[in-house]
Protein backbone atom coordinates (compact mmCIF):
# COMPACT_ATOMS: atom_id res chain seq x y z
CA UNK A 1 0.00 0.00 0.00
CA UNK A 2 2.86 2.35 0.80
CA UNK A 3 4.37 1.52 -2.60
CA UNK A 4 1.15 2.45 -4.40
CA UNK A 5 0.92 5.80 -2.62
CA UNK A 6 4.55 6.54 -3.42
CA UNK A 7 3.94 5.64 -7.06
CA UNK A 8 0.96 7.98 -7.29
CA UNK A 9 2.88 10.78 -5.65
CA UNK A 10 5.81 10.33 -8.02
CA UNK A 11 3.49 10.37 -11.02
CA UNK A 12 1.80 13.60 -9.88
CA UNK A 13 5.16 15.33 -9.49
CA UNK A 14 5.87 14.88 -13.20
CA UNK A 15 2.36 15.66 -14.43
CA UNK A 16 2.26 18.51 -16.94
CA UNK A 17 -1.20 20.12 -17.28
CA UNK A 18 -0.03 21.96 -20.39
CA UNK A 19 1.19 18.90 -22.26
CA UNK A 20 0.92 18.52 -26.03
CA UNK A 21 -1.82 15.91 -25.60
CA UNK A 22 -3.94 18.25 -23.48
CA UNK A 23 -3.29 21.11 -25.90
CA UNK A 24 -4.61 19.09 -28.85
CA UNK A 25 -7.57 17.55 -26.99
CA UNK A 26 -8.64 20.45 -24.78
CA UNK A 27 -7.24 23.51 -26.55
CA UNK A 28 -9.44 25.99 -28.36
CA UNK A 29 -9.26 26.67 -32.08
CA UNK A 30 -6.41 29.16 -31.65
CA UNK A 31 -4.31 26.71 -29.66
CA UNK A 32 -4.90 23.95 -32.18
CA UNK A 33 -4.02 26.28 -35.04
CA UNK A 34 -0.68 26.77 -33.31
CA UNK A 35 0.15 23.25 -34.45
CA UNK A 36 0.07 24.60 -38.03
CA UNK A 37 1.02 28.24 -37.48
CA UNK A 38 3.47 28.35 -34.61
CA UNK A 39 2.89 31.22 -32.21
CA UNK A 40 -0.65 31.92 -33.41
CA UNK A 41 -2.21 30.99 -30.07
CA UNK A 42 0.34 33.05 -28.15
CA UNK A 43 -0.36 36.13 -30.29
CA UNK A 44 -4.14 35.78 -29.85
CA UNK A 45 -3.77 35.38 -26.09
CA UNK A 46 -1.58 38.47 -25.73
CA UNK A 47 1.94 37.03 -25.85
CA UNK A 48 2.81 38.86 -29.06
CA UNK A 49 6.62 38.88 -28.87
CA UNK A 50 6.80 35.21 -27.91
CA UNK A 51 4.34 34.30 -30.65
CA UNK A 52 6.29 36.24 -33.28
CA UNK A 53 9.50 34.46 -32.25
CA UNK A 54 7.84 31.06 -32.71
CA UNK A 55 6.39 32.18 -36.05
CA UNK A 56 9.76 33.51 -37.25
CA UNK A 57 11.41 30.19 -36.33
CA UNK A 58 8.81 28.26 -38.35
CA UNK A 59 9.16 30.54 -41.38
CA UNK A 60 12.96 30.27 -41.24
CA UNK A 61 12.82 26.47 -41.01
CA UNK A 62 10.37 26.13 -43.91
CA UNK A 63 12.40 28.55 -46.04
CA UNK A 64 15.59 26.61 -45.30
CA UNK A 65 14.00 23.24 -46.08
CA UNK A 66 12.58 24.48 -49.40
CA UNK A 67 15.84 26.05 -50.53
CA UNK A 68 18.42 23.63 -49.15
CA UNK A 69 17.27 21.22 -46.46
CA UNK A 70 15.01 18.97 -48.53
CA UNK A 71 17.76 18.44 -51.11
CA UNK A 72 20.20 17.59 -48.32
CA UNK A 73 17.82 14.88 -47.09
CA UNK A 74 17.45 13.48 -50.62
CA UNK A 75 21.23 13.46 -51.08
CA UNK A 76 21.63 11.79 -47.68
CA UNK A 77 19.29 8.98 -48.74
CA UNK A 78 20.78 8.49 -52.20
CA UNK A 79 24.41 9.35 -51.31
CA UNK A 80 25.05 10.38 -54.91
CA UNK A 81 26.44 7.66 -57.14
CA UNK A 82 28.57 9.57 -59.65
CA UNK A 83 32.25 8.67 -59.00
CA UNK A 84 35.30 10.74 -59.89
CA UNK A 85 36.32 9.92 -63.46
CA UNK A 86 39.16 10.48 -65.89
CA UNK A 87 37.94 12.24 -69.04
CA UNK A 88 40.08 12.77 -72.13
CA UNK A 89 40.32 16.43 -73.14
CA UNK A 90 40.90 16.64 -76.89
CA UNK A 91 41.99 20.29 -76.88
CA UNK A 92 44.60 19.76 -74.16
CA UNK A 93 45.57 16.27 -75.24
CA UNK A 94 45.46 15.00 -71.68
CA UNK A 95 43.19 13.33 -69.15
CA UNK A 96 41.30 15.52 -66.69
CA UNK A 97 39.69 14.53 -63.46
CA UNK A 98 35.95 15.18 -63.27
CA UNK A 99 34.87 15.40 -59.65
CA UNK A 100 32.07 13.03 -58.74
CA UNK A 101 29.46 13.31 -56.00
CA UNK A 102 30.95 14.24 -52.64
CA UNK A 103 29.35 11.54 -50.54
CA UNK A 104 31.07 12.71 -47.38
CA UNK A 105 29.42 16.13 -47.69
CA UNK A 106 26.05 14.52 -48.43
CA UNK A 107 26.42 12.59 -45.17
CA UNK A 108 27.50 15.61 -43.15
CA UNK A 109 24.77 17.94 -44.40
CA UNK A 110 22.11 15.22 -44.18
CA UNK A 111 22.89 14.38 -40.55
CA UNK A 112 22.99 18.10 -39.69
CA UNK A 113 19.56 18.69 -41.28
CA UNK A 114 18.10 15.71 -39.42
CA UNK A 115 19.36 17.12 -36.12
CA UNK A 116 17.96 20.53 -37.06
CA UNK A 117 14.59 18.91 -37.80
CA UNK A 118 14.59 17.16 -34.40
CA UNK A 119 15.29 20.50 -32.73
CA UNK A 120 12.47 22.12 -34.72
CA UNK A 121 10.01 19.40 -33.64
CA UNK A 122 10.95 20.06 -30.00
CA UNK A 123 10.42 23.79 -30.58
CA UNK A 124 7.06 23.07 -32.27
CA UNK A 125 5.97 21.03 -29.25
CA UNK A 126 7.01 23.85 -26.94
CA UNK A 127 5.07 26.38 -29.04
CA UNK A 128 1.82 24.38 -28.88
CA UNK A 129 2.17 23.80 -25.13
CA UNK A 130 2.94 27.49 -24.60
CA UNK A 131 -0.21 28.49 -26.51
CA UNK A 132 -2.30 26.14 -24.37
CA UNK A 133 -0.74 27.51 -21.18
CA UNK A 134 -1.60 31.06 -22.29
CA UNK A 135 -5.17 29.93 -23.05
CA UNK A 136 -5.58 28.36 -19.61
CA UNK A 137 -4.21 31.42 -17.81
CA UNK A 138 -6.61 33.66 -19.71
CA UNK A 139 -9.57 31.36 -18.95
CA UNK A 140 -8.65 31.35 -15.24
CA UNK A 141 -8.46 35.15 -15.19
CA UNK A 142 -4.74 35.20 -14.47
CA UNK A 143 -2.44 37.87 -15.83
CA UNK A 144 -0.58 36.91 -18.99
CA UNK A 145 3.11 36.17 -18.74
CA UNK A 146 5.00 38.76 -20.77
CA UNK A 147 8.17 38.23 -22.76
CA UNK A 148 10.40 39.87 -20.15
CA UNK A 149 8.85 37.71 -17.43
CA UNK A 150 9.85 34.65 -19.47
CA UNK A 151 13.39 36.01 -19.69
CA UNK A 152 13.50 36.66 -15.93
CA UNK A 153 12.27 33.12 -15.24
CA UNK A 154 15.48 31.82 -16.85
CA UNK A 155 17.32 33.21 -13.83
CA UNK A 156 14.83 31.86 -11.27
CA UNK A 157 12.66 28.76 -11.63
CA UNK A 158 14.04 27.89 -15.09
CA UNK A 159 17.67 28.52 -14.18
CA UNK A 160 18.50 24.84 -14.72
CA UNK A 161 17.37 25.06 -18.35
CA UNK A 162 19.44 28.17 -18.91
CA UNK A 163 22.59 26.66 -17.39
CA UNK A 164 22.22 23.28 -19.12
CA UNK A 165 21.39 24.60 -22.59
CA UNK A 166 24.97 25.47 -23.59
CA UNK A 167 26.53 22.16 -22.37
CA UNK A 168 23.78 20.17 -24.11
CA UNK A 169 24.34 22.07 -27.37
CA UNK A 170 28.06 21.40 -27.04
CA UNK A 171 27.54 17.67 -26.44
CA UNK A 172 25.20 17.39 -29.41
CA UNK A 173 27.42 19.44 -31.76
CA UNK A 174 30.82 17.99 -30.78
CA UNK A 175 29.99 14.46 -29.59
CA UNK A 176 26.66 13.04 -30.77
CA UNK A 177 26.62 14.63 -34.24
CA UNK A 178 30.19 13.54 -35.15
CA UNK A 179 29.53 10.07 -33.71
CA UNK A 180 26.42 9.52 -35.83
CA UNK A 181 28.26 10.98 -38.84
CA UNK A 182 31.11 8.48 -38.43
CA UNK A 183 28.69 5.58 -37.95
CA UNK A 184 26.93 6.53 -41.20
CA UNK A 185 30.29 6.92 -42.94
CA UNK A 186 31.21 3.36 -41.97
CA UNK A 187 28.48 2.08 -44.30
CA UNK A 188 29.79 3.94 -47.36
CA UNK A 189 32.54 3.01 -49.81
CA UNK A 190 35.13 4.97 -51.75
CA UNK A 191 36.77 4.84 -55.16
CA UNK A 192 40.31 5.71 -56.24
CA UNK A 193 41.78 6.81 -59.54
CA UNK A 194 45.55 6.73 -59.29
CA UNK A 195 46.18 8.88 -56.21
CA UNK A 196 42.78 10.59 -56.29
CA UNK A 197 40.34 9.59 -53.55
CA UNK A 198 36.60 10.01 -53.95
CA UNK A 199 34.45 9.49 -50.86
Amino acid sequence: MFGKKAGKKKKSNFYNPYSLKNAILKGNIFTRLSALIMGFGNIVHGQIVKGLIFLAAEVAYIYFMINKGAQCIVNFIKLGGRPTEEVWNESKGAYEYVMGDRTILFLLYGVAVIFLTVFFVMLWKSAVESAYAAQCRKAEGKARIGFWEDIKSLFNKNLHRFLLSLPIIGIVAFTILPLIFMICMAFTDYSTINDKLNI
